[in-house]
């Protein structure tokens, strides 16, 4: 039974923390998405720009491989981005994980402070 509502405590304490974290999770997620979207806008404006000014199929053909070289750059970037961020976001998994593991432990404790041989579940 004290297993019972220490692990009901645990989660509720855990889920209340994840709103908290969902919601400034989206913030800066959407923050992310802001940024990426002026970054592909200012290389279109720039082609746009480019083609605007060119009288040839030669120099539109330029303006294409300079935006096709920015664009190239821009995702090589954001993948690295994205692996740094899931690299982080891993990282965060693994220490809730052994915080986790380390109050089951606490848990599976009797009040003398010896280990029982099964938790009660």
């Amino acid at each position: 039974m004290k297993f019972l509502l220490m692990t009901s405590l645990v989660v509720l304490s855990l889920s209340s923390l994840a709103f908290a974290q969902d919601d400034n999770q989206f913030a800066e997620q959407k923050k992310q998405i802001i940024k990426e979207l002026d970054k592909r806008l200012t290389i279109l404006n720039n082609h746009k720009a480019c083609v605007a000014a060119v009288t040839s199929f030669t120099g539109v053909k330029k303006c294409d491989d300079a935006d096709r070289a920015e664009n190239d750059k821009l995702r090589v970037d954001s993948e690295k981005q994205r692996a740094i961020e899931n690299k982080a976001q891993l990282q965060k998994i693994n220490e809730n994980i052994k915080k986790l593991e380390e109050s089951k432990k606490d848990l599976s404790k009797d009040p003398n402070g010896n280990q029982d041989k099964k938790p009660k579940q």
